[in-house]
């Protein structure tokens, strides 16, 4: 729906929420499980920068999702990124991201749509996904509506979105390295021509996955 605005012209600002989704979807057209009660929604950005900044949104994203996290946990302890669009709760998954793009013809983003689902008082059950989930609830913050979470994670998503846009993508880079799942830790990266293989040392200046492998 929010894709469907920016092709109309919307401008950037626009935020579409949804109080349950019946097709919802994550990364590689995976299911998202979205049942009444989570929290829902798209940005419409419209940054004016180059096509190839467009995975730095998924990171300002990230940062934003994970201070709204700890905003409504109250603490920020157990609360981590991890690469490339998941945050986490004691090493549970508690919000993913879906960063989808259009470029126009002199290859500057047209517009950008960051889809968000945070987990508030339900959880999928542990056979329904691939990688352990939690939700707000279980961590501790067993009032928090849409609502609230809405307004706490559009907040942080401005705050995160002026700071990239006028200081660029440094301290966004710092702010998702210090909270990053397993960094400095070995990794195997599946999903390519090739499992990749080495320990997590770094992201690059465009937010690459730096792997320190064996020669």
């Amino acid at each position: 729906e929010a894709q469907r605005f920016a092709i109309l012209g919307e401008p950037a600002g626009l935020i579409v929420s949804a109080s349950e989704q019946t097709q919802g979807r994550g990364r590689q057209r995976r299911s998202w499980l979205s049942p009444a009660g989570g929290l829902y929604c798209s940005f419409l950005l419209r940054p004016p920068c180059e096509l190839r900044q467009a995975p730095e949104v998924g990171f300002v994203t990230a940062v934003a999702v994970a201070d709204a996290v700890i905003a409504l946990l109250g603490t920020d302890e157990r609360v981590g990124c991890k690469w490339p669009n998941d945050i986490l709760v004691g090493g549970r998954k508690v919000a993913g991201i879906l960063v989808e793009s259009a470029a126009l013809a002199n290859n500057t983003l047209d517009w950008v749509v960051a889809g968000i689902g945070i987990n508030l008082g339900e959880r999928p059950a542990a056979d329904m996904v691939m990688y352990p989930a939690t939700c707000l609830a279980d961590e501790g913050a067993t009032e928090v509506t849409p609502e609230v979470a809405l307004a706490v994670l559009a907040a942080a998503m401005a705050t995160w979105l002026e700071r990239w846009q006028t200081v660029g993508f440094a301290p966004v880079r710092q702010a998702w390295l210090r909270r990053a799942h397993r960094h400095g830790e070995r990794l195997v990266i599946r999903g390519g021509a090739a499992d990749l293989d080495g320990e997590f040392i770094d992201l690059d200046a465009n937010g690459a996955l730096v792997l320190q492998t064996q020669q």
